[in-house]
């Protein structure tokens, strides 16, 4: 089981790149040795780095994870690639196989415990912002019975609808 780790890099693979818009991909990452990886917290982000760990960028897992206490196989990153951009050009010119280094978890915001006392939550999202918002979104669905969620979502132009 990979134990991630905020401290040091653990080595990932790329299982997939697939493009879901002109400047956005979905990237599926795995580790290195096909174990499971433990369970995480709700609302937390991921640092990923290029091979020499020269640079790295957040970004937050979109997986759909049907019990928060199960380990995960993989993870789900969704990547807005920007002309200049060194993390995102680098992730989305991956290849099947390709290494990712990748540190974390970094808690965002410790809604576990929170979210659940509200009867009515409300969200603003653009773009690939909505990644946090898909995690609270989930845990909200399964944890949380009497929470009604408002989510208002845009985007630049139709072509980056993403999910």
């Amino acid at each position: 089981m990979v134990r991630l780790s905020v401290e040091r890099f653990s080595k990932f693979i790329v299982q997939k790149v697939h493009k879901l818009s002109p400047s956005v991909s979905l990237v599926t990452i795995k580790p290195e040795d096909d174990s499971k990886i433990e369970p995480l917290p709700v609302c937390y982000s991921l640092s990923l780095a290029n091979t020499d760990c020269s640079e790295q960028r957040p970004y937050t897992p979109i997986n759909l994870i049907e019990d928060y206490d199960a380990p995960l196989t993989n993870f789900d990153i969704l990547v807005r690639q920007y002309p200049n951009g060194i993390i995102s050009g680098f992730l989305c010119s991956r290849n099947p196989g390709d290494i990712v280094n990748v540190r974390g978890p970094f808690i965002k915001v410790d809604i576990d415990d929170v979210v659940c006392k509200y009867d009515r939550l409300g969200m603003i999202a653009g773009g690939t912002g909505i990644t946090p918002m898909l995690q609270i979104v989930r845990f909200v669905l399964q944890k949380c019975q009497k929470t009604a969620m408002t989510l208002l979502f845009g985007n630049v132009s139709e072509t980056e609808v993403l999910l």
